[in-house]
């Protein structure tokens, strides 16, 4: 008995050691969850007070706008299908372009994040062609 008690106890202790593991998981799980739940419900609620934006034909942007309290993200939701970027205009001078995002029309899409309450922005569209939508930041 004596030589199999150091291997049983051994894997005795792989097996805390692996349901300790699998115990911590769910709950690192729940809690990136509940860190998602709460970005969205802050964006949805950044979506409760829109404005409108209307580009005409032959331009790529749109006016320059400035974000708010509300919201710590910029984020559009355009009438059709667009390729859009935001160009940020940080208080401290020079211009910020993020990359082109997709669109889908009647879709909020998320342009930029964690900018800044008073940053000027402008919304650059890939195509001269006229849009109107709305906007949240």
């Amino acid at each position: 008995m004596r030589a199999y008690f150091p291997k049983a106890v051994a894997t005795v202790g792989g097996l805390v050691l692996t349901a300790g593991f699998l115990a911590s998981a769910p709950a690192s799980a729940t809690s990136s969850g509940q860190q998602t739940s709460a970005q969205e419900q802050q964006a949805k609620a950044c979506r409760d007070y829109p404005k409108s934006y209307t580009k005409a034909k032959g331009k790529k942007n749109s006016g320059t706008a400035t974000t708010g309290r509300r919201c710590a993200d910029i984020q559009i939701k355009t009438g059709t299908d667009r390729l859009v970027q935001v160009c940020l205009k940080p208080s401290s001078g020079g211009l910020d372009c993020r990359g082109f995002k997709q669109t889908r029309a009647g879709v909020w899409k998320n342009l930029a994040t964690n900018v800044a309450d008073g940053t000027k922005f402008y919304f650059n569209f890939a195509s001269k062609a006229y849009s109107k939508g709305k906007w949240a930041a």
